[in-house]
């Protein structure tokens, strides 16, 4: 028969503040330390624990698992779970590659085919793996996991193909979101600039700022201002390299 653990206050807090440095101490010094499977170097205490657990009953963790039961299920009968294909966007290139040389004096990492900078394959590799969890099948509860599901692929998308010197299909993802994301916008910004393209900045800080997504759903999040973007125009509009059509945020408008 099961029996129920009996807590001690005392040895909790203990493992939560003095004990947690220790482990991580272990961890850091102890090749394998904390792995899944070292346990059996010390058998006598491995199997003690094994029995025990298998034996007794948490009654803090066991309250923990009814609620978040109860939880799931009352949110799950009007969720909708989402699959991989649907998130992912519809001109996900399928695979991710890229043509490179380092400038041995400099350190300098460029695209051969675009001829922008490249990060380092430690950051690229960071991106994507940003970018896979954003399309990672899960539950949808609301209008809101809605928004995400849709700004998170493609913002996340820009960013690993802008570390890839892809700096054309970075643009291209974060466009769709210059109404639905401050984040995207301000990529923008960094990105026209650098090409020199300042009456850009302009034209998506103005189409940004007629958003009314942004405001609602991101009220902390501060836009760049039209105004700022304009006084840069003035400065540099003899060598503005912008190419911007207004037309093309026609069909990323979504109110």
């Amino acid at each position: 028969m099961k029996l129920f653990r009996k807590k001690s206050f005392s040895k909790s807090l203990s493992a939560r503040l003095s004990a947690a440095p220790k482990r991580k101490l272990k961890k850091a010094l102890i090749p394998g330390y904390g792995q899944k499977g070292m346990g059996w170097l010390h058998p006598r205490k491995k199997l003690y624990n094994k029995v025990y657990n298998s034996t007794t009953i948490d009654p803090v963790k066991l309250f923990k698992s009814a609620r978040k039961n109860s939880t799931v299920k009352t949110i799950r009968r009007d969720g909708r779970y989402v699959e991989k294909d649907e998130l992912e966007p519809s001109d996900y290139p399928g695979h991710f590659s890229v043509s490179a040389t380092i400038d041995e004096s400099t350190g300098k990492i460029t695209n051969n085919e675009t001829g922008h900078p490249c990060s380092p394959q430690e950051q690229i590799d960071k991106a994507n793996n940003s970018y896979s969890i954003s399309i990672s099948p899960h539950w949808q509860y609301d209008y809101a996991d809605e928004l995400k599901d849709y700004i998170q692929p493609r913002y996340r998308l820009g960013i690993l193909l802008y570390k890839m010197g892809e700096w054309d299909k970075a643009e291209k993802q974060w466009l769709k979101l210059i109404y639905l994301y401050p984040k995207a916008v301000k990529k923008l910004g960094v990105l026209y600039r650098k090409e020199k393209r300042y009456k850009d900045v302009m034209m998506v800080n103005y189409q940004a700022a007629l958003s009314g997504t942004i405001p609602a759903f991101y009220p902390n999040d501060t836009l760049p201002t039209f105004e700022k973007a304009q006084d840069d125009y003035e400065k540099h509009k003899n060598k503005d390299q912008s190419k911007l059509d207004i037309k093309i945020f026609d069909s990323f408008r979504k109110n």
